[in-house]
């Protein structure tokens, strides 16, 4: 997907709409410019979205006639005022959006007022385009034309037979092989269209080969498909531990892999999840399965041996604390809070929460000191020691 975002004056704007882009999807191909681009990026809007963890310091202004006979599949003008007032753009275009916005690099006042104008333009181009990914660049690019299959039929295939059902709708082609019938049984009274099958056998033959399987049963899983793989197929691991060369190792030689570890909210299209790609696989294939993988959350480029890391800290990472969400609800509701007060204000407290531990430019100390009572101020040692102990021992473990 080739996406142009363009506006007048200096490119900030477009610059970290580009950022905000990138950040939603790293398989996307974004060129941002402006009509009289400035000679470095704006430092103030470097400053606010280091704020959001997006560092476009090295991204280069560019001049918006460079890119105006070249083909886009998105071209995006962000200016302020009338669409007609933007820059045209002559080339092949599929789809053409006005999304405009204010520009900050206009402001004048204190370099508080100023900082606080960038923020509030960064914010409001983060939810608008979040809301043009989600909602139209995404399901584009998703239309899936492969056929696939799973060797597994627990919780990781739930997980992604849902995901891909809420945002694709119900997709065909889909086989799933398990050693457990009723297992298999159970996923296919929820999603009838997928076809179960006790032959792994029918499930190598697909396009997308999926081992939704434990490390401990990878090997198994790997044994039941490694004669029955297409050459042009590709093996998908859902799991830690399990390398590529040990994949590659156990499937005889075949060495076109991806490695990818859904979070629990890809079942809500929301994932934030790492994906590895073997060399073995052409940018075409490596842009497909990102398409595929990216229809249910941020797909996250990493190197293969931070895969575990990712592991224990966003994948497994809810876990650490949902039971905490949970026993603040049914406190919630012993202390006079409605369920619909709680549903409310929990999630609105976590977000905001999130926002300035990581957003605020504050540190941890600081960010702590802004509430003087503490209740639980004398169990975080043990809670920090249950943590270092606990997680420290079990990365090792994923990384023998």
């Amino acid at each position: 997907m080739k996406i142009l975002i363009l506006c007048t004056g200096n490119s900030c704007r477009s610059q970290m709409a580009e950022g905000l882009l990138r950040s939603f999807d790293p398989g996307l191909e974004v060129f941002s410019a402006g009509t009289e681009p400035a000679a470095v990026v704006h430092p103030l809007a470097i400053q606010v979205m280091a704020e959001l963890g997006i560092d476009i310091s090295q991204a280069k202004p560019k001049r918006a006639d460079q890119f105006l006979h070249d083909d886009f599949d998105y071209v995006i003008t962000v200016c302020d005022h009338a669409n007609e007032t933007c820059p045209v753009f002559l080339g092949p275009v599929r789809h053409r959006l006005h999304i405009g916005f204010e520009d900050p690099a206009k402001v004048t006042g204190s370099n508080e007022f100023i900082l606080d104008e960038f923020r509030r333009i960064r914010d409001e181009i983060r939810v608008k385009f979040d809301d043009l990914y989600r909602q139209q660049i995404r399901k584009e690019m998703t239309t899936c034309d492969k056929s696939l299959g799973f060797i597994g039929a627990g919780r990781v295939a739930r997980i992604l037979l849902e995901g891909f059902k809420r945002v694709n709708g119900p997709m065909q082609d889909i086989f799933v092989s398990d050693i457990n019938p009723k297992v298999m049984t159970d996923l296919q009274n929820k999603y009838p269209y997928i076809k179960t099958t006790d032959n792994p056998a029918e499930v190598a033959r697909q396009d997308y080969v999926f081992l939704a399987l434990h490390p401990p049963a990878i090997p198994a899983g790997m044994e039941a498909i490694k004669n029955g793989l297409k050459k042009e197929a590709v093996v998908i691991s859902l799991a830690p531990k399990v390398t590529t060369e040990r994949l590659t190792a156990g499937l005889d030689g075949f060495n076109r892999i991806a490695r990818w570890l859904p979070t629990a909210a890809t079942f809500i299209g929301k994932g934030y999840n790492p994906c590895f790609y073997s060399p073995h696989l052409s940018s075409a294939e490596q842009a497909s399965l990102t398409a595929l993988f990216s229809s249910v959350g941020g797909c996250i480029r990493v190197a293969e041996d931070k895969i575990e890391a990712y592991a224990m800290i966003i994948t497994m990472g809810p876990t650490y604390f949902w039971f905490q969400w949970q026993q603040l609800f049914e406190l919630g509701k012993t202390f006079g809070l409605s369920e619909e007060e709680l549903k409310s204000g929990l999630p609105a407290m976590l977000k905001g929460a999130i926002e300035i531990f990581y957003h605020s430019g504050l540190t941890p100390e600081q960010v702590n000191d802004l509430i003087p009572v503490r209740p639980l101020a004398e169990d975080e040692a043990a809670f920090k020691a249950a943590y270092q102990t606990r997680l420290t021992a079990l990365f090792h473990k994923l990384k023998k």
